[in-house]
């Protein structure tokens, strides 16, 4: 194209500015009978702390007998009234035929015919080359128009384009082009490492920050035959977890298996190493990720895997959703002793008791209270483990039956007993004040006594409203041994932005105190929600715990995986309609959750959970 304007420029007195934005009109204006004005009625107005996008945005046509696309995101609020605008000024009546959730695209269908589809690029989009965002926000005239390049391809593990024009909810669903004036994407909100799932609202933070995606155009092609058929497009996935975030460096060394999940039936196992997906090798996880992070529910994958010296291959059949997943456990509450390893403090099991240290479960060697749970994950509930426990110096073996985890909070939790504690000289107690990102968040702690003598204990970070009162419970978190940190906000108020400052201050805490991380529990309420999950999904986990009160979340916690426990309590609110739905959804899905006392009023409650993290 600029060797084409540098062309034009010697019989053409206009300047290469002018001649440039010549070109951009023109290719606006080429695509203009393919965009279309979308207005919803009805619905929700605010998801969580979200404001719902209530103006008008956009659609593009690819289909003449009224079939159009557009953002997933635009339809969030479940509106009970969708109308387009035409270019030709009429106002026609549509209806949603499906939704693509892994692309966040969704297929109307107007009730109009001899529309014109939008002409897509061939070759798809290149680096460096123009790229038009297109909206139609207002009634007839030329489509709204945002002009940049394309600044990379293959983005979003391959889902996206990426471009630094302007991408906002008015053009969202409206076409990205090139300078020729046909389409090379359809405009999406996207996060930017795709953590948000399937979630529409994922990325819109990205909002007019010069980072903006595109689904490729083929591709949005393609899913709109799909979506035709009025069955929604999903997520495909076959059941696998990696340990930690390497996805650039490390092979893809499977760490857990989904029991009954696709994975689990085709005979992977932990251990194994993927080395090859759909023929493409996998030197590293992150080109796994790529291939599985594309597919939908119902694609199949076929995997090489390599098993010590053996390497074979293995056809996997993914899933919308995983078979639901029962927590096992052993029936114990196991603390971190003075020493690092678990005691055991109450016991369900026959042959196991108080003060027993547990030493091994299956084959597995446990040296930390924390290793229990991994050696139990992958273990339905029912089943039968060996496990040892040290007992005055000897070893004894009890076979245990594990169970699904408890979620009943006990009545009367018993403390356990620390005697006379030892504080050493120079140990930090009671309360203290600190900072982290060079000052840029301040926070307020407590340290127990029992911690201060080396006891691990457990850590409650309040990020909801009432921080310094609750720094008046000094007495009775020392009794529970729990720990208290309460961190002010860099802002006026917490953001999910805010999640590396929390993770600094947990960190900083945890350096003066000894603090066990299984029992890192975090207290959030309205939309400060949002950040407390956002630690406890972290990677690797800041927290295992989250106590939600009247929460404004934008959507549930993830399903329960194996290997990835987290524990949930909600404060008791019937009035509150986003408790209740969370409450049902959360347990739809198995998560361990509990109902508390709003600990205003019962603080005690509170603190017991968070002490009861401990069970095994």
């Amino acid at each position: 194209m600029t060797a084409l304007l540098f062309a034009a420029l010697l019989t053409d007195d206009r300047s290469l500015a002018e001649l440039e934005q010549d070109a951009f009109q023109k290719a606006a204006l080429s695509a203009a009978e393919s965009v279309v004005r979308i207005e919803t009625i009805g619905g929700l107005d605010k998801v969580g702390d979200v404001l719902l996008n209530t103006g008008a945005t956009t659609g593009t046509v690819v289909g003449r007998d009224g079939y159009i696309l557009s953002s997933a995101f635009n339809f969030v609020g479940e509106p009970s009234a969708i109308f387009v605008t035409l270019p030709d000024g009429r106002r026609v009546q549509a209806e949603r035929v499906a939704t693509d959730t892994l692309r966040k695209l969704v297929l109307l269908k107007a009730d109009a015919e001899d529309l014109t589809p939008i002409e897509a690029a061939g070759g798809g989009a290149t680096v460096g080359r123009w790229a038009i965002a297109v909206g139609r926000t207002y009634e007839g005239g030329t489509p709204n128009v945002s002009v940049g390049v394309v600044s990379a391809v293959g983005r979003v593990w391959g889902l996206a384009i990426q471009t630094d024009a302007k991408v906002s909810p008015v053009n969202y669903g409206g076409p990205l082009l090139n300078v020729e004036g046909r389409a090379v994407g359809v405009l999406v909100p996207l996060a930017s490492d795709n953590a948000g799932g399937e979630d529409a609202l994922s990325g819109i933070e990205w909002y007019d920050s010069g980072i903006g995606f595109a689904i490729p155009i083929a591709d949005a092609i393609e899913s709109a035959k799909r979506l035709r058929d009025g069955e929604d497009l999903k997520r495909g996935r076959i059941g696998v977890g990696f340990e930690g975030p390497g996805l650039l460096d490390e092979a893809a060394v499977v760490k857990r298996v989904h029991p009954l999940g696709p994975a689990d039936e085709a005979g992977i196992e932990a251990g194994d190493e993927i080395v090859a997906a759909n023929g493409v090798s996998v030197n590293r996880r992150g080109d796994l990720t790529a291939v599985l992070t594309r597919m939908y529910a119902g694609d199949a994958v076929r995997l090489k895997v390599r098993r010590g010296e053996d390497v074979r291959e293995v056809d996997v059949q993914s899933v919308a959703e995983l078979p639901a997943y029962d927590v096992p456990g052993l029936g114990l509450l196991v603390d971190v002793g003075a020493d690092g390893r678990p005691v055991v403090r109450v016991s369900d099991v026959t042959g196991i008791e108080p003060g027993d240290v547990i030493v091994k479960v299956g084959e597995e060697p446990i040296a930390a209270a924390g290793d229990i749970a991994g050696a139990v994950s992958e273990s339905l509930a029912g089943t039968v483990v060996p496990v040892t426990v040290e007992r005055g110096g000897e070893e004894t073996a009890v076979d245990i039956t594990t169970v699904k985890l408890s979620t009943d909070l006990p009545d009367d939790l018993p403390r356990r007993d620390f005697g006379e504690a030892d504080v050493p000289d120079g140990a930090t107690v009671g309360r203290f004040t600190g900072e982290v990102l060079e000052g840029q968040v301040e926070y307020s702690a407590y340290a127990p006594t029992a911690a201060a003598a080396g006891n691990p204990a457990a850590l409650l970070v309040w990020l909801g409203d009432g921080g310094q009162r609750v720094m008046g419970l000094g007495p009775q978190l020392g009794r529970r041994n729990v720990a208290l940190l309460v961190p002010s906000p860099k802002g006026e108020n917490w953001s999910p932005a805010d999640k590396e400052a929390v993770i600094a201050a947990i960190d900083a805490v945890a350096a003066e105190v000894p603090v066990d991380r299984r029992r890192v529990a975090v207290f959030a309420d309205g939309p400060t929600a949002v950040l407390g999950l956002a630690l406890l999904e972290s990677e690797p986990a800041a927290a295992s715990g989250l106590i939600l009160r009247k929460p404004r979340l934008r959507r549930p916690p993830a399903s329960v995986e194996p290997g990835k426990r987290r524990f949930f309590a909600l404060v008791e609110a019937e009035d509150d309609r986003m408790t209740g739905l969370i409450t049902a959804a959360m347990e739809k899905s198995r998560q361990l959750l509990t109902a508390i006392p709003d600990p205003d009023e019962d603080p005690e409650a509170l603190l017991r959970w968070v002490d009861w993290m401990g069970r095994e």
